[in-house]
């Protein structure tokens, strides 16, 4: 018999596999409305019979369950002692993308879908899910889509907005992770829409950003040669423009040319900077979208 919590006085069957578990019905009850009212209905019980519940998952699914019951997830990063709370799910800073954080405290993604489908079935504590969505989160830089899938067909529609703005273009994945992963026509039009704004709002901000704006700042001795150089990346930079672009970052290179001449090179810094600043400023993700449109 596999023991859950200190002080365990309950007993759960896998009728699966006959695996039985000895559990804490304060725990359970605390962080499931299902058990919480099965247990309230049985509460005058005596017998032995009633002291036991017999239920149709697997061992490892009920392993899976009666861990988020007795030891909630803490977020990544967090020590075990460190669960999530219910007003933790009213933090502004909900919903993004937690950085630095160790990846051994992370849960694994592909387990996440069996620990939703239980928050679902069992009725789990918003504090719980809270914990499963921060995990959830942590995923999107490294494996977005799949995120973003999994966060559509869930219909959390604030962490596939997150889960957007790290999608590289979807022409650039394989047709069966798009139609396996992305739920609706809707859904994926609407980051066709999302990613067609950004590139095209890059190429127009590109093309607009002056090295001398207004003649401002001028190099009276360079300034000819600096244009060029500065004209002759960016045709090289909007060659490659997607939606996923550092348009910033691509132009920096060009600086090298301006080494020795103070004004050109401050000139090329101020207009890379303002480059960075307006590029920014571009919607980056589905929930600045209404109605199919920025």
């Amino acid at each position: 018999m596999i023991t859950f919590g200190e002080h365990p006085n309950f007993i759960i069957k896998s009728l699966a596999d006959g695996t039985q578990f000895h559990v804490d019905r304060a725990a359970m009850s605390r962080h499931s409305s299902v058990f919480h009212e099965m247990f309230s209905c049985c509460d005058n019980a005596s017998s032995e019979q009633d002291q036991r519940l017999e239920l149709a998952e697997s061992s490892t699914v009920l392993q899976a369950l009666l861990r988020l019951l007795h030891t909630p997830p803490p977020f990544p990063g967090s020590s075990a002692t460190s669960n999530a709370t219910t007003e933790g799910s009213k933090d502004p800073k909900y919903f993004l993308v937690p950085s630095d954080v160790d990846s051994t405290t992370v849960i694994p993604l592909p387990i996440l879908p069996l620990l939703y489908e239980l928050i679902d079935k069992y009725e789990l504590s918003e504090s719980i899910e809270r914990a499963i969505d921060e995990h959830l989160l942590t995923h999107i830089p490294q494996d977005p889509l799949h995120v973003f899938g999994y966060a559509a067909s869930l219909d959390k529609t604030k962490i596939m907005s997150t889960a957007s703005e790290y999608l590289n273009p979807l022409a650039s994945y394989p047709q069966k992770d798009i139609l396996a992963l992305i739920p609706s026509v809707k859904i994926y039009h609407d980051v066709n829409v999302l990613q067609d704004m950004r590139s095209k709002a890059f190429r127009n901000i590109l093309v607009k950003e002056a090295l001398f704006p207004h003649d401002y700042g001028i190099c009276p001795h360079h300034a000819k040669d600096a244009q060029l150089h500065w004209e002759a990346r960016k045709f090289l930079v909007m060659s490659r423009i997607q939606c996923n672009t550092d348009i910033s970052s691509e132009m920096r290179p060009v600086e090298e040319n301006f080494k020795t001449c103070a004004t050109c090179q401050k000139a090329c810094t101020a207009a890379i900077d303002m480059l960075k600043y307006k590029c920014a400023r571009v919607p980056k993700c589905l929930d600045q979208l209404k109605d199919g449109r920025v």
